[in-house]
């Protein structure tokens, strides 16, 4: 799928193979390496890029709610911080609560790209 909107790159970002995504509102550092999809919001750098944060400066500029940010930072506790493998992680992303419409889209948006991964390419870790 490669890059479309809103997806933001770094200058110079190094490597995108063709078969890899890049998830809406995510964020590539200068010269980062990518051989895996990076999943929506998430700011990755390196060479082999690893995920370093969520983008929660851009959702911000972008208008997303309190609780739209609250769900994705539940989100990158579930794929980063808890030490789930990718399954377990689109299972649990499922289940959370969806409060208002916006959370429900941000929640859609991880899960519909994630279900979409290549479980041998993975997500950027």
């Amino acid at each position: 799928d490669g890059i479309r909107d809103r997806d933001v790159t770094g200058v110079q970002t190094c490597a995108l193979p063709i078969f890899c995504r890049l998830g809406p509102h995510s964020f590539t550092a200068m010269n980062s390496l990518l051989f895996a999809d990076l999943p929506p919001f998430v700011m990755c750098q390196g060479q082999p890029a690893q995920a370093r944060s969520m983008n929660f400066e851009g959702l911000r500029r972008r208008g997303f709610d309190a609780e739209s940010i609250r769900a994705v930072k539940t989100m990158h506790k579930l794929l980063y911080r808890d030490g789930l493998t990718l399954a377990q992680a689109q299972a649990a992303i499922t289940q959370i609560e969806t409060t208002t419409a916006q959370v429900q889209d941000v929640v859609s948006l991880m899960s519909d790209f994630l279900s979409g991964t290549d479980p041998q390419r993975g997500i950027v870790r």
